[in-house]
């Protein structure tokens, strides 16, 4: 006999209804119809220790109450007596008459929340809906109780949208601040890099991360890309978009350590939800077949799911050959190249025309003789 079922060797119906009528005729009367829907009555042990178990933490009342309410909406089940919005407040004892229990099923406990019609619908208020959106289940919880207590009508809300519009700000800023130094704003259209305008400019709208589609940003070393994708990155985050910036020795790095440790699904999980994924320095490094099998897997996840930039030095036309395996190759290349907006820089190095101007023949003898 397994373990889970030991527990219940020595019982019968009749000792369970016993144990269960201690807590009221109601309760002993639910577990009775529990016991008495299934194909074997031993199937509905579990319901009556459970609900043994709620008499140990709530007060017998209470319990006995809503096992009546249970059984005047036809709910015989015990999840229907255990969901914790049932002990959000008191609940009042349910006087029905018997010819009440004849009603179609309806939901398990939508009579069983003795709330006012004001209350139920703070359940929809914009605040709660906020709450929810910034992942801020405990706060939301709260404010549900608050505005189930008897003086909910004097409680002032407007201090706590403040503090929901205020902490919005703050994550919408530690967004942007990822790419502190790059905005769309402060592109140099006036360098000779090749860089068009009117297509950069259409490209910030946004449309191309709505659509799921990639992009490619190539050139030599100091044209640019680093800065340009993190712009775009910028602009992403304004849109309101998740952003993720990985180089690509980085991100091979992370993956073996996830999968050393055990975090490797759930690290290719994260990767696959961010909403624009940007992997710098593409191609700088030999892949070996992990790698490859690595980036197919990513890739996969992605495709017309989720946007993602690409900055490399090597031209599009040279990516199979760096990838290496032509299967693999094939497979990765499918998935990022045939949906992809592409801008290819052209020119100098902008470091070497940012850097500083050498020193003259009289300023080093100045300096040789300091």
């Amino acid at each position: 006999m397994p373990k889970a079922h030991q527990r219940y060797a020595n019982m019968t119906p009749a000792s369970l209804i016993k144990m269960v009528g201690r807590i009221g005729v109601n309760a002993a009367t639910l577990v009775e119809r529990v016991m008495r829907q299934r194909p074997h009555p031993e199937q509905g042990y579990r319901s009556a220790m459970g609900i043994i178990a709620l008499a140990r933490r709530y007060e017998r009342d209470r319990l006995e109450a809503a096992c009546e309410r249970a059984l005047a909406i036809n709910a015989i089940s015990y999840s229907s007596v255990s969901h914790p919005q049932i002990w959000a407040r008191p609940c009042e004892p349910c006087h029905r008459t018997h010819q009440s229990r004849a009603l179609p099923r309806q939901h398990p406990w939508r009579c069983l929340l003795s709330m006012k019609g004001r209350k139920i619908a703070m359940l929809t208020h914009p605040t709660l809906d906020q709450m929810q959106a910034l992942g801020l289940a405990g706060m939301a919880a709260a404010y549900r109780q608050l505005a189930e207590q008897d003086n909910a009508a004097d409680l002032s809300r407007e201090w706590l949208g403040l503090m929901l519009d205020r902490e919005a700000a703050m994550r919408a800023d530690r967004r942007l601040l990822r790419f502190v130094d790059a905005c769309i704003e402060d592109i140099d259209f006036a360098s000779r890099r090749g860089l068009d305008r009117r297509n950069t400019l259409q490209l910030a709208q946004g449309a191309w991360l709505k659509a799921h589609e990639n992009l490619i940003v190539t050139g030599q070393t100091g044209t640019g890309k680093t800065w340009l994708a993190c712009a775009f990155g910028r602009q992403a985050a304004r849109l309101d978009h998740s952003v993720l910036y990985l180089r690509m020795p980085r991100l091979f790095e992370d993956l073996a350590m996830a999968r050393l440790d055990g975090r490797f699904p759930r690290l290719i999980d994260k990767l696959a939800r961010v909403q624009l994924l940007i992997l710098g320095d593409w191609g700088t490094h030999t892949l070996n077949d992990q790698h490859r099998l690595d980036l197919l897997e990513i890739f996969e996840e992605r495709y017309r799911r989720k946007s993602t930039l690409i900055t490399a030095q090597l031209p599009v036309a040279q990516w199979h050959d760096m990838i290496g395996e032509p299967t693999i190759a094939d497979a990765i290349l499918d998935r990022i190249i045939h949906n992809s907006h592409r801008i290819a820089l052209e020119g100098d190095s902008m470091r070497k025309k940012k850097a500083a101007r050498p020193l003259t023949d009289v300023e080093h003898s100045e300096t040789n003789i300091n």
